[in-house]
């Protein structure tokens, strides 16, 4: 049995998988959120972090296309993709109106004090630092805690955003049909280790219009999955563990034109992105008279339409591309590659 010392698997699990290391820093009172107890600590948590698991989730459900037209038999491409995904104003901040609901669910354990009605989740500003308190039933009184403000990208390469890279894959086969791969094998070391896995498949679907000859524009429809995971061992102890697990997938509609050695495409379609935070170990916390054993444990999901447009260069077997896309989290795509038809 140990004090809280959580921060170390927090910064792990929940800033290194956004793959934006352009402006980690220390945060203080990072550990404190999980005073609240076990159901308390996952309410803040997730109000904390949702904006970054929301972008992961959006980012990697893009990048799977800059072009609609399929290849020919055997004909294959490899893209190295950054897909930046923007998080909206409004998740800048979280509201202690929303979560004090939630704590009165949950028994009314703990409240906020401070003098303000939002605090910043992860990607919000430095200020001001969430205040609030919680019961003690060992004493029978209040503590007073105070948490993690925002990272401020304001001055980062990034600004509220989060990246991620996706190296992909792909190859024609029959009845232009295209299968695209993502695949990174479990790397990392003893304590952390990280693996993706992702499979598309883009049909031409202009074949089967009559008359499609007329059609100037090449027309797919394309599906999507991508798996991604993050494990952290041996946090603080070989009892200390903590895992990510992200699961997107995409449905699209493709257009795009060719014009000598430009590209011009679009899509249209869904994505529905789910993923999953967990912390293993146990802990003494303020909230609670007895250990409490694997305290976090929360899960994000998005879902819905979007929209991108986008160019692509090709010089004779090097591409590159870049597209924008309109969704909940709005993203920004580019990349280079080759392809041969």
């Amino acid at each position: 049995m140990k004090a809280v010392t959580i921060n170390h698997a927090g910064k792990i699990i929940l800033f290194i998988l956004t793959l934006s290391v352009f402006q980690l820093k220390a945060q203080n009172h990072f550990d404190e959120f999980i005073e609240a107890g076990e159901v308390d600590a996952n309410i803040i948590y997730k109000a904390y972090s949702d904006p970054i698991l929301q972008g992961l989730n959006y980012g990697f459900g893009r990048g799977w296309y800059n072009t609609a037209k399929s290849h020919e038999k055997f004909g294959v491409d490899f893209s190295i993709n950054v897909v930046i995904a923007y998080v909206p104003e409004k998740d800048h901040f979280y509201s202690t109106a929303d979560l004090t609901q939630q704590f009165i669910q949950n028994g009314g354990n703990t409240r906020f004090v401070g003098s303000t009605s939002k605090y910043p989740t992860m990607v919000g500003p430095e200020s001001p630092q969430p205040v609030f308190e919680v019961y003690n039933p060992e004493f029978d009184t209040y503590e007073q805690i105070t948490g993690p403000a925002g990272f401020s990208f304001t001055n980062s390469i990034v600004k509220q955003a989060v990246p991620v890279v996706i190296p992909q894959f792909g190859i024609g086969l029959f009845k232009n049909t295209d299968i695209k791969l993502r695949f990174l094998p479990k790397v990392g070391s003893s304590d952390v280790k990280l693996n993706m896995f992702g499979i598309g498949v883009m049909h031409d679907i202009k074949q089967w219009i009559p008359g499609n000859s007329v059609i100037p524009i090449d027309i797919a429809l394309l599906v999507g999955y991508t798996h991604f995971g993050l494990d952290v061992l041996k946090i603080e102890d070989d009892n200390d563990e903590g895992h990510f697990k992200l699961n997107s997938v995409t449905y699209q509609l493709l257009v795009s034109k060719t014009l000598k050695v430009i590209t011009f495409y679009g899509g249209f379609g869904y994505i529905d992105g789910y993923s999953k935070v967990n912390i293993k170990g146990e802990y003494d916390v303020a909230a609670s008279l007895t250990p409490i054993i694997d305290p976090v444990n929360f899960k994000s999901k998005s879902t819905g339409m979007n929209g991108a447009l986008g160019v692509r260069l090709a010089i004779k077997v090097l591409t590159l591309h870049c597209d924008y896309t309109i969704q909940d989290y709005n993203a920004l795509s580019f990349g280079f590659g080759f392809s041969i038809r």
